[in-house]
């Protein structure tokens, strides 16, 4: 059923442009494109802005050309998010607008209302931002110089903490492994059972069947120029023998990592299987649980 309100002014229980010095927690949530955006794993050790906005807020539209900019300005060292607030939306017509108004940053469609009620907004358009601890340093709902500058008092990358390097990975073959993509590289990271088609058949065969679909497009993804592949197996009742054999089996001529020390799952937050992240150079990792045509196309050149 669609919520329907009067649409109304735009605030937040702060006043805009105060601040809250009180790191926010964890989150995540979908996004337009089927991907999933989450603050621990999409922003971490960088600042994030978030816009709440509605497809029938003519605020919110008027500001999209000067948002745009700002994106195109700030992009690579902020996190951007605009959030739709689900309210007399439906995913339809956010799809659309995103089409319209050309817009690149990730898009959630926040149909629980989980966000705009954790931040307590309470109305259209909604500026937030969060520096790269999660404390609030900016709210408001004007596009103006005060935004501005709350992005530019930021830290820059070299004044910030050095970031955790990425980890290094040895797959099967002894080959050396850096889970990290390339400038103009697409990096996809998999994490798999070996098991999950055969063992799960009679006890969980929904999940088996997802399995079998997500290493068939896999494949698919393998064969899109620019793409490189590296397969987690989990370490979960398996080993190095299976995941050999796992590789004869299916004829798979990528990178397979053994994950012995649970790296896919500490690098990323993420222990549930099948599950892939697309990596690339220079920005947030974008999650999957399935592969569709939608991904695809998302990747090819």
């Amino acid at each position: 059923m669609k919520k329907f309100v009067t649409p109304a002014l735009f605030w937040l229980f702060l006043l805009p442009g105060s601040s809250i010095a009180e790191p926010v927690a964890d989150f995540s949530v979908k996004l337009i494109d089927g991907g999933e955006f989450s603050l621990h794993r999409g922003a971490k050790g960088k600042p994030l802005l978030l816009k709440f906005w509605a497809t029938w807020c003519r605020a919110c539209l008027k500001q999209m050309p000067d948002y745009r900019k700002l994106y195109k300005q700030y992009g690579k060292r902020v996190q951007f998010l605009a959030v739709n607030v689900a309210v007399n939306d439906s995913p339809e017509q956010v799809s659309a607008a995103v089409r319209e108004h050309e817009l690149t940053m990730p898009v959630a469609y926040d149909e629980t209302g989980e966000l705009w009620s954790r931040f307590n907004v309470m109305g259209t358009p909604m500026y937030l931002l969060l520096n790269a601890e999660g404390e609030i340093v900016f709210s408001g709902y004007r596009h103006d110089e005060r935004l501005k500058q709350a992005l530019e008092k930021l830290p820059t990358a070299e004044q910030s903490a050095a970031p955790e390097p990425p980890p290094v990975l040895t797959d099967l073959d002894g080959n050396t492994l850096q889970l990290v993509a390339g400038p103009g590289e697409i990096l996809v990271a998999y994490h798999f059972a070996t098991w999950c088609e055969s063992y799960l058949t009679d006890t969980d065969a929904e999940r088996a069947k997802a399995c079998a679909e997500f290493r068939q497009g896999i494949n698919r993804l393998g064969q899109i120029p620019g793409v490189r592949l590296i397969g987690f197996a989990t370490r979960y009742s398996s080993d190095t023998e299976s995941l050999q054999r796992y590789r004869q089996q299916y004829r798979i001529d990528h990178s397979l990592v053994f994950d012995r020390a649970g790296i896919f799952a500490r690098h990323f937050a993420v222990r549930n299987f099948p599950h892939l992240v697309v990596l690339r150079h220079g920005a947030a990792p974008r999650h999957w649980q399935r592969i569709d045509e939608n991904l695809l196309q998302q990747l090819q050149p």
